[in-house]
């Protein structure tokens, strides 16, 4: 059985059970798919189950209540203060949650506010703007935005953009508008334009955001210079955006930037930490003006990290480290300046995990069994309808991949739907499992197709991992080529790094809709038997330069944005797509079978066995840009930490 655990300053690595360990109050509905996990001080935490569930908690006097609410639209992302919280939903509209709704966040004077509840914010409502991010400060707000063109389509035309506008409010010296007063600014106003990313942290008192040109810029407090910016005119605060200065890592490498009371950490997609800030926080053990790679921590890949008030939790390849003061939640106070390990008996695989927090002095790890990469890129080619081959009433799917999933043919499959007189509500509870293993406890039909087709023989139990290797094991039923050029790795084919993907995109397009007139020409004019046999042996000395990798065409659709945009170019144009495409990115043909299967398995199989595996790692290292993974990809971190296990760098 998997288990999830929290760790208090009463408990150590306790599993987590029927009772929420901040408030002891039995939970009320089942904890599965836990997505994320929020809280700023004791009185009001949350967790998100599934895509829309809040399950809350909020001190009221002396008494906790919890509530459950479900959102219309799906959450995409959650951050919390000190005493708030901001969520945006994947249709652009923005929520606040706190006790008192945080001085009437973005809200009207009459509307009626429930404590401890999500509560539209209407100015973004009101001026037409499209929410994409939010982050929290201890007592101020910021929020990525962009101009609504529409209401059907809103979310895709939003997703084409690049950047968009910073807005903030909460605490005037605090936003980023160059006002010096004290006081509290209620509704967003702009701070900047271009901007593709936001960060701050819950106990922070100032925020950082990326621009389209890859400058860092920061603002707000910056006591002990926890901003990163130390200049000989030394603020305390800075009341209007500065850039920041970086060195050792690239702005657009950044993977999590997070302050707190005085210090902040820096996190990148390889795995590296930076700390910048007060010493005994910093996790340099010594002052830093600027952020600096923590010396303690190499040859260790970081996966997360959490910052408390003083102190700091991080997940990596090789367990939990923590560091700061008064680090009270192993039983005891400890103060350590530099990382240290955990210590844990139990046996756990940490990539396993995600760590959340949900208070001043509490964090919890969540088992991950599958990957939220792999769902989301599943639920979206169902959505999406693309590359079906099949359907079940009027639903669109992927035969293969259904029989895969349950075991049974799909004409078994529909037999048996028949034989229920399922409706297709009904239908869909059970494709939603084949596509994102979201299981639905209240609903008889998914019990009925529980029982009979997924609990089965060697299908018992199934996982996505387990149904993907099954998939990619499936040689009979792969029925796409990538054409691959034959070539050893030091002759590798060169590109042009300034190609744009577009252009490969209508490369290869052309290149079909060359092939195809000439296959046209060819059965029209009849050629004579000399020219086709010609052709043939031309064919045969191409064939001696190309190898062919077979896949699943959904499967390439589902995890690749780059053979996406190709499916979807294709459609567009109206032209048919073969069976089968060049690959011009110039990979070895190792190095793609490698990147292939973890496409199926989410596994990077390279070892010291593999010949030349170094140029190998070199050349996978592009290849999550490359091939636009999702950005939930752990693609990055898993290489990196193959690479420090064969001493690849």
């Amino acid at each position: 059985m998997t288990l999830n655990y929290y760790i208090s300053p009463t408990t150590f690595l306790e599993p987590l059970g029927n009772e929420d360990p901040i408030s002891g109050i039995e939970f009320q509905q089942d904890l599965c798919h836990i997505r994320n996990i929020q809280g700023g001080m004791k009185s009001m935490h949350l967790f998100q189950l599934g895509d829309s569930g809040l399950l809350s908690f909020g001190k009221q006097d002396t008494k906790y209540e919890q509530q459950y609410e479900t959102l219309p639209n799906k959450i995409v992302a959650i951050s919390s203060g000190m005493y708030h919280m901001l969520l945006v939903d994947e249709k652009g509209k923005a929520y606040s949650f706190s006790k008192s709704n945080f001085n009437r966040l973005g809200q009207n004077l009459e509307k009626t506010i429930v404590a401890y509840r999500a509560t539209l914010i209407d100015y973004f409502e009101e001026n037409d703007l499209f929410v994409h991010d939010v982050a929290c400060c201890c007592n101020s707000s910021y929020f990525l935005c962009s101009p609504k063109k529409g209401n059907e389509t809103q979310k895709e035309k939003c997703e084409d953009q690049n950047c968009y506008s910073l807005y903030s409010c909460g605490w005037c010296q605090f936003l980023g508008l160059d006002k010096e007063e004290d006081g509290y600014i209620t509704f967003p106003e702009r701070v900047s334009d271009n901007v593709t990313r936001v960060f701050s942290g819950t106990y922070a008192y100032n925020f950082w955001y990326l621009t389209q040109d890859n400058k860092l810029m920061g603002a707000g407090e910056n006591n002990h210079t926890k901003l990163g910016w130390d200049q000989e005119d030394f603020l305390a605060a800075l009341y209007k955006p500065i850039e920041v200065p970086v060195n050792g890592f690239k702005t657009c490498d950044i993977k999590d930037l997070q302050g707190g009371y005085q210090h902040s950490l820096l996190l990148t997609k390889n795995g590296e930490l930076y700390g910048v800030g007060f010493r005994s926080s910093n996790g340099l053990g010594r002052p830093a003006d600027q952020f600096t790679k923590i010396e303690a921590l190499n040859n260790i890949c970081v996966y997360q990290m959490l910052i408390f008030k003083a102190f700091n939790v991080i997940l990596t390849d090789q367990g939990l480290y923590y560091w700061g003061e008064q680090c009270d939640f192993t039983k005891k106070k400890l103060t350590s300046a530099i990382p240290q390990k955990l210590q844990i008996t139990e046996s756990i695989c940490f990539e396993d995990y995600n760590i959340f927090t949900s208070g001043l002095d509490t964090f919890f790890l969540i088992h991950n069994s599958q990957h939220q990469d792999t769902i989301e890129d599943l639920k979206n080619l169902f959505k999406s309808k693309r590359l079906s081959d099949d359907q079940i009433f009027d639903i669109p799917v992927h035969k293969t991949w259904v029989e895969i999933r349950i075991g049974k043919s799909l004409n078994s499959f529909k037999n048996w739907i028949k034989e229920m007189n399922f409706k297709k509500e009904q239908v869909l509870d059970c494709l939603n499992w084949v596509y994102s293993n979201k299981k639905f406890p209240n609903s008889n039909s998914f019990k009925l197709f529980l029982d009979e087709f997924i609990i089965n023989k060697e299908f018992t139990d199934s996982t996505l991992e387990q149904s993907l290797t099954k998939l990619y094991q499936d040689e009979d039923s792969k029925n796409f080529s990538l054409k691959v050029k034959t070539q050893t790795l030091e002759n590798k084919l060169k590109i042009d790094p300034n190609n744009e993907k577009e252009k490969l995109i209508e490369k290869q397009v052309q290149e079909l809709e060359l092939d195809q007139k000439q296959k046209q020409k060819q059965k029209q004019e009849q050629e004579e038997e000399e020219e086709e046999e010609e052709e043939e042996e031309q064919e045969q000395e191409l064939s001696k330069e190309f190898e062919e990798i077979r896949v699943h065409d959904f499967l390439l659709f589902a995890r690749s944005g780059l053979f996406r945009a190709f499916f979807d170019f294709t459609n567009e144009k109206e032209k048919q797509i073969t069976n089968q495409v060049q690959d011009y990115s110039g990979k070895s043909l190792a190095t793609l079978k490698i990147f292939i299967k973890y496409l199926y398995t989410g596994k990077i199989e390279l070892t010291k066995d593999n010949e030349n595996s170094k140029s190998i790692a070199e050349e996978l290292q592009d290849a999550n840009e490359y091939y636009q993974l999702n950005t939930r990809s752990g693609f990055l971190l898993k290489l990196n930490k193959i690479k420090k296990e064969l001493n690849l760098d």
